[in-house]
């Protein structure tokens, strides 16, 4: 039972973090099938497996193991960040916007969206989109998930594909 909780929820953190099976696996240090057995709940997973992806995808270990219904993963940070009296956000991402001008049309100008970051180091990702709902969802989720900052661009590109599709 606990083989197929651990499937269900590797596959919806992968999903939920816009990653395919193979940048996951290559995040997690092992071959893409090793996810897909996972996630097929063929192999069986050991502590140091889980410990190995949790590392590679930055997730706490309780988002594999834990059951639909209940406490999730967010609740149980905000609880442990209560019951220690530390509020500690590694990353604090924001929207930022660019003007594109047209130097052939005077008036013409469109704006773009990134990702903005300033500590714990300076990152500015232009250009991203036209679409402002889009890069403000990404910056949502960044912040949600404190996304370390190398693996900012695998995001938006994961993103971006997605949104292709």
């Amino acid at each position: 039972m606990l083989r197929k909780v651990i499937a269900i929820n590797l596959k919806d953190c992968r999903k939920r973090l816009r990653l395919s099976q193979y940048r996951a696996a290559n995040q997690c240090g092992m071959a893409q099938k090793a996810i897909c057995k996972i996630e097929n709940h063929v192999e069986n997973v050991g502590v140091d497996k889980i410990d190995q992806v949790c590392k590679g995808l930055r997730i706490h270990p309780y988002e594999l193991v834990a059951q639909a219904g209940e406490i999730s993963a967010k609740d149980l940070l905000e609880k442990e960040i209560f019951l220690t009296g530390v509020i500690q956000l590694l990353y604090r991402y924001f929207l930022i916007t660019s003007k594109i001008s047209d130097k052939d049309i005077a008036a013409s100008s469109i704006d773009t969206y990134g990702i903005g970051l300033r500590e714990p180091t300076v990152l500015y990702i232009k250009d991203i989109s036209t679409n402002k709902p889009f890069v403000q969802g990404l910056v949502e989720l960044c912040n949600q998930l404190q996304a370390d900052p190398i693996h900012l661009r695998e995001i938006i590109d994961d993103a971006l594909f997605e949104m292709k599709m």
